[in-house]
């Protein structure tokens, strides 16, 4: 992947391409080494997430955590509690890694 696990913003690259291949845009607020967060303004799932916000909550969470937790175990994504799904103008990722070791 070309990806430097103990930067998170390198990390985010992941959730760049995912985006792109779904259709969610979006813009990155804050650029750090350690942390790193995305706004994502639009999602064409966020309709659908609605009615079902768990999509969101919990299945997107788990497997964007589970995704970096793989490269990088000190890993957190924070919970995704502001969502375009919950009527949010945007939805919320921050990325952040644990100490370097």
């Amino acid at each position: 992947l070309g990806v430097e696990p103990e930067n998170a913003r390198a990390l985010g690259r992941i959730q760049d391409w995912e985006d792109e291949l779904l259709g969610v845009t979006g813009h990155w607020v804050e650029e750090g080494e350690r942390c790193a967060t995305k706004h994502e303004t639009a999602c064409p799932f966020a309709d659908l997430a609605t009615e079902e916000p768990r999509i969101c909550t919990e299945l997107v969470h788990h497997l964007e955590s589970e995704t970096f937790r793989t490269l990088n175990p000190g890993y957190r994504l924070v919970p995704l509690d502001r969502l375009l799904s919950k009527g949010a103008s945007h939805c919320e990722f921050r990325h952040e890694l644990g100490p370097r070791k």
